[in-house]
């Protein structure tokens, strides 16, 4: 199996994990040999498991997409200086291949492609990739080593994903995670969300099972805050439809069209002072507007004085705003808060901006407001169809609100889709995991249990 002396291997520290990936005909006499892993114990001196795996799903295709765009001079030197197969495919080929899947292919999977379990993680909003480079760079080597030894290279990425997924996983926002899944899954510990709402994930069945649910709840705040001004700008000077209008070749300079209510002097209601409520408070003192909030917890008066916004009670905020931002958690109390009872207490002429939770908004209800007349526009990030734990998830996004490109503004759940921010998110959970693994209670935890 080994190139060389399995001696050679006992620089890895603590205990190793071996995969092996065989062809079909060979996995059941090696997944019941356990000669071989006694014998790697006897040689290594150290603990060692091993696992073996054929399946092939769809990592094969992204495997086999970036061996094409390998840079073969390191190969062929490889070869030029008499090194093996192994020695070929573990210093020439993988050093190459591995980044090239992490940062392009499985970016390419879509939101809901939810049945897949690729390295620890479900689904593919970030895919496990993120973690695992969080983990190499927090020198996980230090706590278990994996030996990956290469029978047949196109399946590697299959069998990882056969021992991680045990233990723990990494989700996205597209993930839901249930009582049936967690069913399924009996040796798992701990379910580290890149992620800040968990309403799709079911914390009490987690707890029952003592298994820890973490979020980061701290990352999420800033860049969400940061969209939110640019959706609430781009809604409000009509820039949408500025840009069609100029890709059109129709426009031949300025006209006097596409006049819009703008920001300044306008008055801006922020449904929930939260953490993304204080940041977008924070970012829109610039903007000259009058701002007011509701939430049922108020502010400390010198931060009111400093931001220059005043509380006032709900459906006053309703009837005042000019443009009503919500940021508030997806719960029971706050499902469908916009609804057409609430949207028709708001202004004649206003506008509705949604960056924290689909179901937060009855979309239906804005689509009739919208064609009334009553609002103005509908701007947001999030959508009810995203929130995969409803029974009554609806499918896709109102045709009517996708197709009136006068009124509405889209993105395509950009909050946090920041290099650096998405980076420092991956390491959070990367913590946690590790946490989890040295024993200790994770700092990211939203759940309790007697351990």
């Amino acid at each position: 199996m080994f190139d060389g002396d399995p001696k050679q291997l006992t620089s890895f520290p603590k205990k190793l994990v071996v995969a092996l990936l065989p062809d079909e005909s060979a996995s059941t006499v090696i997944q019941n040999n356990k000669q071989l892993e006694a014998y790697l114990e006897s040689q290594l001196d150290k603990e060692v498991e091993l696992f073996v795996s054929t399946d092939l799903g769809m990592i094969g295709k992204f495997f086999a997409e970036a061996i094409e765009h390998t840079d073969e001079a390191p190969i062929e030197a490889a070869r030029a200086v008499g090194a093996s197969e192994l020695q070929t495919i573990w210093h020439s080929i993988l050093p190459q291949v591995f980044p090239q899947m992490a940062d392009v292919s499985f970016y390419r999977w879509e939101y809901n492609f939810r049945a897949s379990m690729v390295l620890g993680a479900v689904g593919a909003g970030g895919i496990g990739f993120e973690i695992i480079g969080a983990l190499r760079l927090l020198k996980y080597e230090e706590v278990s080593a994996l030996l990956i030894v290469v029978l047949v290279m196109v399946t590697l990425v299959d069998a990882l994903s056969n021992f991680l997924r045990q233990k723990f996983i990494e989700v996205f926002m597209p993930d839901c995670i249930d009582r049936q899944f967690l069913e399924a899954c009996p040796q798992l510990k701990v379910i580290a969300g890149a992620l800040r709402g968990y309403d799709n994930f079911d914390v009490i069945a987690c707890s029952q099972r003592k298994i820890w649910f973490t979020i980061v709840p701290e990352l999420l705040a800033a860049p969400t805050a940061e969209l939110t001004v640019g959706l609430l700008i781009n809604l409000a000077r009509r820039m949408l439809e500025g840009d069609d209008l100029v890709r059109s070749g129709q426009f031949q300079g300025w006209r006097p069209q596409l006049y819009s209510a703008g920001l300044q002097h306008q008055t801006l209601g922020i449904v929930g002072m939260g953490q993304l409520g204080k940041a977008l408070a924070q970012r829109l003192g610039g903007f000259d507007l009058n701002l007011f909030y509701y939430d049922p917890i108020p502010l400390e008066p010198e931060r009111e004085k400093v931001w220059k916004i005043e509380r006032l009670p709900w459906k006053s905020l309703l009837k005042q705003s000019k443009y009503l931002v919500l940021n508030v958690s997806l719960q029971p109390e706050t499902f469908h808060l916009m609804n057409y009872d609430t949207i028709a207490k708001m202004q004649p002429g206003s506008y509705l901006i949604n960056p924290c939770r689909g179901s937060v908004v009855d979309e239906e209800a804005v689509s009739q407001a919208i064609s009334s007349g009553h609002l103005a526009g509908y701007g947001a990030d999030v959508f009810e169809m995203e929130d995969w734990a409803r029974t009554d998830r609806p499918h896709q996004i109102p045709p009517s609100l996708l197709n009136n490109r006068a009124a509405t503004f889209f993105t395509p759940h950009l909050g946090s889709a920041v290099d650096q921010v998405r980076y420092e998110i991956a390491t959070e959970a990367a913590k946690n995991i590790l946490q989890v693994i040295d024993g200790k209670v994770p700092q990211g935890k939203v759940n309790y249990f007697d351990s």
